[in-house]
């Protein structure tokens, strides 16, 4: 089962790079305002991807060059952000990555680690962080709420 995990994230960003985006993929910190609430996320040794209903209360509040974070609609996290372009999240995740896919990452409070990868598309924020081969890498979506 171990070795599923890697091949399935592995899978899944592959047909997303398939599919054309409809606004297209964009990095820059102005397409990060908003908020955006958690719907699927996997990591570690799960065997399955859950999904997370409309209204869960995690968030992800980004307005000008602050973050908040919520879990369970309770505060646990905010500060600064900085969006940081960064071409080796296939090195960082230990996936194979298609090209110029997650080409930025999103430092936290000025901390380099982890290394959040991400990407926008179709009003979805991607995030991969981790790495997976070793059963530490995650991968979450998020859809912009506002």
């Amino acid at each position: 089962m171990k070795c599923v995990a890697p091949f399935a994230i592995a899978l899944v960003l592959l047909i997303n790079a398939c599919k054309k985006p409809s606004d297209g993929m964009r990095t820059p910190n102005n397409s990060l305002q908003g908020t955006w609430e958690l719907r699927a996320m996997y990591g570690g040794m799960m065997t399955t991807i859950p999904t997370f209903p409309n209204g869960n209360g995690t968030r992800l509040v980004f307005d000008g060059a602050t973050f908040t974070r919520f879990e369970q609609n309770k505060q646990i996290d905010s500060g600064a952000f900085a969006i940081v372009a960064d071409n080796g999240v296939q090195n960082a995740v230990g996936l194979v990555i298609p090209a110029n896919r997650f080409p930025a990452r999103i430092e936290f409070n000025g901390k380099p680690d982890p290394k959040v990868f991400y990407e926008i598309s179709n009003d979805s924020l991607y995030t991969l962080q981790g790495f997976f081969p070793l059963d530490g890498g995650s991968a979450s979506t998020y859809v912009r709420i506002r």
